[in-house]
């Protein structure tokens, strides 16, 4: 299953999920799953995220919120675009070579392998990346 989680405000919940709902390459759109948003204002988590630097502390509580409800970790592995969300992953003890980066072209990075990979590439390639995860 997959876990959107942002830290846009929960007043933003709607455009996020139509922004997410819009994203497609070639015939391929994201896959549907729960969004997990700032539960405060979008002030405040405008405020979070810009003056007071640390959208990560808002990630890790949700998602730690998240894998207390399982009786192991369920976080096998994490995208993101910003800093902040890789230091988030890497606190919740999510293995580094299952951490994505998105960087500026749109290409994945991962935290171990530093060739950039487009999403159809990473795709194709999710059988080496998640053996244990996914039916051959």
């Amino acid at each position: 299953m997959l876990i959107y989680l942002s830290s846009r405000g929960i007043g933003q919940s709607e455009s996020t999920r139509e922004y997410l709902h819009s994203l497609r390459e070639e015939e391929y759109t994201m896959p549907s799953g729960p969004i997990l948003l700032y539960t405060d204002s979008v002030i405040n988590a405008l405020t979070a995220e810009i003056i007071d630097g640390n959208p990560e502390v808002q990630k890790i509580s949700k998602l730690a919120r998240v894998r207390g409800v399982f009786s192991g970790n369920p976080l096998f592995a994490a995208y993101g675009n910003r800093d902040s969300d890789i230091m988030a992953y890497k606190a919740l003890s999510i293995p580094e070579d299952h951490i994505f980066r998105l960087d500026e072209e749109s290409l994945l990075v991962s935290q171990t392998d530093i060739t950039p990979k487009t999403f159809r590439e990473h795709i194709d390639d999710l059988e080496n990346i998640y053996p244990k995860y996914i039916p051959l």
